[in-house]
């Protein structure tokens, strides 16, 4: 595969990345009040695909900053070697 190749993934990813972690804690601090006449109860009904999202959000994220940094690294070392 080429650099674009994998420059292209480690962006795709970074972006998901961040995406899928703004939206696992989002639903983990989300909840709804249900009223039961004069008291009232917090209800979390995403709390279960909330952490799975969060670890999948984080680990996606590093994965593309991984494949960014390893991308530039490559890309400078390339660079040098031709000059």
């Amino acid at each position: 595969m080429k650099r674009a190749d994998f420059l292209m993934i480690g962006i795709i990813l970074t972006v998901l990345g961040a995406c899928f972690s703004i939206a696992g804690a989002a639903t983990l601090n989300y909840s709804e009040v249900h009223w039961l006449g004069s008291t009232s109860e917090d209800v979390y009904p995403y709390r279960g695909f909330s952490m799975p999202i969060l670890i999948l959000g984080i680990v996606m994220l590093a994965i593309g900053l991984g494949i960014l940094g390893r991308t530039k690294m490559i890309q400078e070392g390339a660079g040098a070697s031709t000059a």
